[in-house]
């Protein structure tokens, strides 16, 4: 009886004690924090800080060192494109501007002469009239020399075979100068036929190369007689003072036919020189004009002019004084509107990319107003900014705002991405062991250990889950 008294009260103590443990248990768990999983989107934020600048702004500065003669804006005003802004002393290279714009124009005078279609028309036929001329009278002189001069000592000279006086001892020369009296007389009268067919519209060089070829012909017979002068004997038919008035003819013959090529050479070169001055003057006023060019794109180094629409920001001269190159002499923003430059550091600048868009703050408007932004440029090589590695990132904005003004500190929230329609929970409900990432979840009334994907921070305290939960799930809030 003892025994079974024991053994009911061992066995109501034990059910006491997990009915205790049960509900404590379940006391304890009621009055745990949860946060609920929920679907929504999730911006990946990267938060920066900026400036405002003007999209054009530049620091202006003479090419040339000299006196300042003129300063034609101050600080605040209002410039256009192109507008001249401020002059150096150009005296010198105005002067020259006009000693060479006064050389080009004569160049040009004398290229209108020589394009003139009257003068050029005239010149030319003049010269073509008188060299035709003289290739006629070169043919008629050498004819009269060979058939009138050479051919006083010459037995049958039109047969085929002609024979040079015996009163010319050597014998070979006498049969070579027979020789070569047949073959000119071949040559005449090729000669002539082709001479009768040139004329003023189409003589050309050729032609005259040919008349001078022709030409040679007859002066080397005459040097051949004139080389046998000593070897000329008279005898029954052919007396001493007939030798010397022959030999006296063929000299004379030699310089006439001379004489002839000279004047054809020179009645050939001026020719060429009147149709060749055309290109050459031509050549001489495209060398004047780009040294008029020239001078003028230096005289453009003499002032200083507005690139762009804008605002006088800066002024650092005077008139009177001497600039030094490169030195900054007047400073303008543009009108074309503000950008925000940022430096990323390097460690948040993955994933940022051209046309990514944000959100941005301005000290001046306070924490509510917000500025939708884009991303426009993105340098890729990097900036050493406070000993950090940054990457410079511009970004315009989406709508204009005429408030804002240049040199305004800016915060910038960059949208690298964006999920829609993702389950997410706070950040520092997710915790780490060796199996990886875990939440404490509220399952049934009791809270266990969950394993999940995590996806991307917002950076703003919220992270994505990719798997493990779902939509409605209690996450318990550690302690």
């Amino acid at each position: 009886m003892k025994y079974l008294i024991n053994k009911f009260v061992l066995t109501g103590v034990i059910i006491i004690l997990g009915l205790f443990f049960i509900l404590r248990s379940f006391f304890q768990t009621s009055s745990a924090e949860t946060f609920t999983v929920t679907l929504g989107d999730l911006e990946q934020i990267i938060t920066v800080s900026g400036k405002i600048i003007p999209t054009q702004e530049v620091d202006l500065s003479f090419e040339v060192s000299g006196k300042i003669n003129e300063v034609l804006v101050d600080v605040g005003d209002r410039v256009k494109s192109g507008q001249i802004l401020a002059r150096i002393d150009s005296g010198e290279i105005d002067n020259q501007i006009l000693e060479s714009q006064a050389f080009l124009d004569g160049e040009l005078i004398r290229l209108n002469e020589l394009t003139s279609d009257t003068l050029s028309e005239n010149q030319l036929k003049n010269k073509k009239i008188e060299l035709l001329s003289i290739l006629k009278k070169t043919y008629i002189t050498a004819d009269d020399t060979i058939r009138n001069k050479i051919d006083l000592l010459v037995e049958d000279p039109n047969s085929r075979f002609p024979e040079f006086t015996k009163s010319l001892s050597d014998y070979f020369l006498r049969q070579d100068i027979s020789k070569q009296r047949y073959e000119l007389g071949i040559s005449l009268d090729d000669w002539l036929i082709y001479n009768n067919q040139l004329s003023v519209n189409n003589i050309n060089f050729e032609n005259i190369d040919y008349n001078l070829i022709q030409l040679k012909k007859v002066e080397s017979l005459l040097e051949k007689i004139s080389q046998g002068s000593v070897d000329f004997n008279p005898n029954s038919t052919v007396s001493q003072s007939q030798i010397d008035s022959y030999i006296s003819t063929v000299s004379s013959s030699r310089n006439t036919i001379a004489a002839l090529g000279v004047e054809i050479n020179q009645a050939s070169e001026s020719l060429r020189s009147l149709q060749a001055s055309l290109p050459i003057q031509q050549s001489n006023v495209r060398s004047a004009e780009a040294n008029v060019e020239k001078l003028s794109l230096r005289i453009d180094k003499y002032v200083l002019t507005a690139p762009f629409d804008g605002v006088i920001t800066g002024s650092h001269i005077n008139v009177g004084e001497i600039s030094e190159l490169g030195k900054t002499a007047l400073s303008v923003f543009g009108d074309s509107g503000l950008e925000i430059e940022t430096f990323i550091p390097e460690v948040l600048v993955a994933g940022v990319n051209i046309g990514d868009t944000g959100r941005l703050k301005l000290d001046a408007f306070g924490e509510s107003v917000l500025f939708d932004v884009i991303i426009s440029h993105v340098d890729p090589r990097e900036t050493e900014k406070d000993g950090l590695t940054t990457y410079k990132t511009l970004l315009d904005f989406v709508n204009d705002n005429l408030d804002i003004k240049p040199g305004m500190t800016a915060e910038v929230d960059i949208i690298k991405n964006k999920t829609e329609n993702v389950l997410m929970i706070p950040s520092h409900l997710v915790m780490d062991n060796n199996d990886g990432s875990y939440v404490l979840l509220l399952d049934e009334g009791r809270v266990v250990e969950k394993k999940i994907e995590v996806g991307f921070s917002n950076g703003k305290g919220s992270i994505s889950i990719l798997s493990g939960l779902v939509e409605g799930d209690k996450v318990v809030v550690p302690e």
